[in-house]
């Protein structure tokens, strides 16, 4: 029985509860599957996002034994083991960078390969650069795990699952109903493009890699990686001696020769009794209450900021339930000194809180949606777009945002707004079109922010435009023409006090032409190479940085 763990760079990992009860079957997280509960495995969504070459991005899994597996008398101990597996992908024809239809699962052949199934091709991996460590404080009978920076990327086989597996145990006899597993990203670097610090980045790591070992090729940039992590339960131990005549014991059942062996086993407790249990005088082996049912006490879930307390509730006949967290995550409250949205960053840290510069402001986004933005770079630009609108924040009384957009024509796709979904779902709306249309775009935005748009616009805050474009304008008629008129809607919006920001994407635009006729000023306009890389200039305009 399998469930599927999924992780990739434009990444998220979903991560179900799901239960088992046998020894020697496995799951992969994402498939459900149930056979007799043992384990639980519970975690919320995990979503890396969009990342960038070195970062480091913790996440937590918590592994534990179900409650009708606790109230079991017969069994007491679950071995499992933390495995990662190659990824498989159904590609959509004609896709670059490449989509994904479905995904499935890796087999291993007779050489010990992993293959996909007919139809499916294995994504590259992100396997070596996932780590696996035990954050148990309490008990020492798992692994300490591992560090990312494993394996290889290139030819990751069974030999390589297996070397680079870590081992788990819960025990109901040492009360070790629950661990917990750190599984952190830290994202790679492209050939040509490894930061000056990446040899150090990888050995502080793991001094035992080699940081060439771990850079990625050029061929792999804009592409989904991919790993399927697998917990599978190896064993599932009986409890250790029991009592009375008749009664199944392990290894003491009558005439079996245990190690205290008396014969007929009277009821006389002489093989000693399973560690939590008691014989009664009719010889049925009983648990001993932990607890009393509906007592609570509190407990760490594992996880971060408010979401780190929790609360373990006795449940019927006396045993602790699973640690429940008392907080769910909330929006960064950037004052208080907590870390609200559990994410590991408190206030000033925390990306959700850098947004003090646009305070009661009309923004427009003007965003290109022209025929030279494919599939994957729509996707990284809607992801930045939606990362700014939520630095900026919009409300009622704040911030309000508008959007226009460009291709062979302009459009206005939403008036100005203190509303964050209709903002959002604009965003979400973008589709490529054809050619460039720059001055349509600017002409919308623009007639939005006049002061005499009573209806939408606030003639007494400030007016901002945020132009995000990736190639030179060539309509109306042809790039002379595009250049000119969108020079004058710019300057006609700057004349009626609009700040204009620009942002030019990748090396086909005209940084002269952007920077000195459509930004304000030089200092309005920024280049980046990518619309990957947008995400961080986005948040420098949120900053007024």
């Amino acid at each position: 029985m399998k469930k599927i763990f999924n992780a990739v760079l434009i990444v998220f990992i979903i991560l179900l509860t799901v239960p088992i009860f046998a020894a020697f079957e496995s799951f992969v997280l994402n498939v459900s599957a149930t056979v007799d509960d043992a384990l639980t495995i519970d975690a919320p969504l995990i979503e890396f996002g969009t990342v960038f070459p070195q970062e480091q991005i913790d996440k937590f899994i918590k592994i534990g034994l179900s409650a009708s597996f606790q109230n079991e008398i017969t069994a007491d101990e679950v071995s499992y083991m933390i495995r990662q597996k190659p990824k498989c992908g159904q590609v959509v024809a004609g896709t670059q960078p490449v989509v994904y239809s479905a995904f499935a699962q890796s087999s291993e052949d007779a050489g010990g390969n992993f293959i996909c199934p007919e139809g499916f091709v294995k994504l590259p991996t992100l396997c070596p650069y996932l780590s696996k460590i035990d954050v148990d404080t309490l008990d020492q009978n798992d692994d300490p795990g591992i560090s990312a920076f494993h394996g290889s990327i290139n030819n990751w086989n069974a030999s390589t699952t297996i070397n680079t597996q870590v081992n788990g145990m819960l025990s109901k006899s040492t009360q070790d109903l629950e661990d917990a597993w750190k599984i952190d990203l830290k994202v790679p670097c492209f050939k040509d493009e490894c930061a000056q610090d990446w040899n150090n980045f990888v050995t502080t790591i793991n001094p035992d890699a080699n940081p060439a070992d771990y850079i990625q090729p050029q061929a792999n940039k804009k592409q989904m990686l991919g790993c399927d992590i697998w917990i599978e339960v190896t064993k599932i131990n009986g409890g250790k001696t029991m009592c009375g005549d008749g009664i199944k014991q392990t290894p003491n059942e009558m005439g079996t020769g245990g190690p205290n062996n008396d014969g007929n086993e009277d009821c006389d407790v002489a093989d000693g009794v399973t560690a939590g249990f008691t014989c009664t005088n009719n010889c049925v082996l009983q648990p001993i209450a932990q607890c009393t049912p509906g007592q609570t006490r509190t407990c760490e879930t594992g996880l971060l900021g408010i979401c780190a307390a929790g609360t373990q509730t006795c449940v019927d006949p006396g045993n602790w339930g699973s640690c429940v967290q008392n907080q769910q995550p909330i929006n960064e409250i950037c004052t208080n000194g907590v870390d609200d949205d559990c994410d590991g960053f408190i206030d000033g840290d925390d990306t959700d809180c850098q947004q003090a510069c646009f305070d009661k402001t009309d923004v427009m986004l003007v965003l290109d949606r022209s025929g030279s933005i494919d599939s994957g770079e729509m996707v990284s630009l809607k992801t930045a777009a939606h990362s700014f609108v939520t630095s900026l924040n919009p409300t009622a009384d704040g911030n309000h945002m508008g959007q226009s957009s460009f291709s062979t024509y302009g459009s206005l796709d939403l008036h100005l707004t203190g509303n964050k979904a209709l903002i959002d779902n604009a965003i979400n709306s973008l589709a490529v079109g054809a050619f460039t249309n720059l001055m349509e775009g600017i002409v919308y935005a623009s007639n939005e922010l006049k002061d005499t748009n009573i209806t939408y616009e606030r003639p007494t805050v400030p007016d901002f435009m945020i132009i995000i474009t990736d190639g030179i304008p060539n309509r109306p008629i042809n790039t002379p023409t595009g250049k000119a008129q969108a020079i004058s809607a710019a300057n006609t919006a700057k004349a009626s006090g609009v700040t204009i920001y620009v942002i030019g994407v990748g090396t086909d635009v005209d940084s002269a032409f952007l920077s000195n006729d459509i930004a304000t000023d030089p200092a309005h306009y920024y280049s980046v190479a990518n619309y990957a890389a947008l995400n961080i200039t986005l948040e420098q305009i949120a900053n007024c940085q």
